[in-house]
């Protein structure tokens, strides 16, 4: 079995017959909700750890840096699992369509929502406005994160 966890959560945390439909006589096992906890947790701290280096390039520090990783705790786990739970609960044939479809819809959302964030609470900071930082980091995040999930799958890690 492969370790990659959105694979697990796709093949064996949900169990999608292949009209989409969830099959009755299936239940949301303990070990389901684990799987889906540890796939929430390894996201949002890659996404803190990376959009953290991320904004100390753009020379974000003190305060506002504790922003940004507030920011990433209140969007990530809202993109994660309905971008996750879009593709599971797709027809076999759409899954990859609807999760990017999905992924891009909620990754808009967290743009805005961080923007909002980074513009209302960041203090003395002038280096580039805060929408723009926000799209910026989550495009660099999303596709460092996008080369990880690819290297990870592509050598079976």
């Amino acid at each position: 079995m492969n370790n990659n966890l959105l694979r697990i959560f796709a093949d064996e945390i949900l169990p999608v017959k292949t009209n989409g439909q969830i099959a009755p006589e299936e239940t949301v096992e303990p070990s389901m909700i684990i799987t889906i906890l540890i796939l929430l947790a390894v996201c949002l701290v890659s996404t803190i750890i990376i959009e953290t280096l991320l904004a100390r390039a753009f020379k974000v520090k003190g305060k506002n840096l504790l922003i940004v990783v507030l920011a990433q705790i209140v969007t990530n786990p809202i993109v994660v699992l309905v971008s996750n739970l879009v593709m599971v609960a797709s027809p076999w044939l759409n899954r990859t369509e609807n999760f990017c479809t999905s992924m891009i819809i909620m990754e808009a959302f967290a743009i805005f929502v961080e923007g909002l964030m980074y513009k209302s609470f960041f203090k003395d900071y002038k280096f580039i406005h805060p929408l723009l930082l926000s799209l910026l980091l989550n495009l660099l995040s999303v596709f460092i994160g996008c080369a990880i999930c690819f290297i990870i799958y592509s050598f079976n890690i």
